[in-house]
């Protein structure tokens, strides 16, 4: 999933180079609807997806469900990685939103993961 790809490169850098790297108002939280709603209106005012993140190969169903779960079992032992603390602390620079914290970014996947599936669902039938 190219989504979520960018995170490789996230879980492999140390904490401190996170946080050299990226930063932000400490202050600011958003929670999950507010991270959804800052989305879809990027994509309503006409924000579309950058070349990195299209697919440009087209996956048998049963290719597509095992890259999908690969990706997410991936992006899971990496997030296990962090703290609670962690989580509200590093920031990382989302392409549409701007900087998010760890926690916020996972939101973030949460809700975007599950938009996909849906249009997997819709493409592939639901079974």
């Amino acid at each position: 999933m190219l989504c979520i790809r960018p995170f490789d490169m996230v879980f492999a850098m140390p904490k401190f180079a996170i946080k050299a790297v990226y930063s932000r108002d400490k202050n600011i939280s958003f929670s999950y609807e507010q991270i959804v709603q800052q989305y879809e209106e990027k994509l309503k005012a006409g924000a579309v997806a950058s070349t990195a993140y299209v697919p440009s190969v087209k996956y048998s169903k049963d290719a597509l469900i095992k890259r999908c779960k690969e990706a997410h079992d991936k992006y899971i032992a990496g997030m296990l990685k962090y703290s609670e603390e962690d989580l509200d602390s590093l920031v990382v620079p989302h392409p549409l939103i701007g900087k998010l914290s760890m926690r916020e970014m996972l939101y973030f996947s949460l809700y975007h993961i599950a938009f996909h599936f849906m249009r997997i669902k819709e493409i592939y039938g639901a079974q």
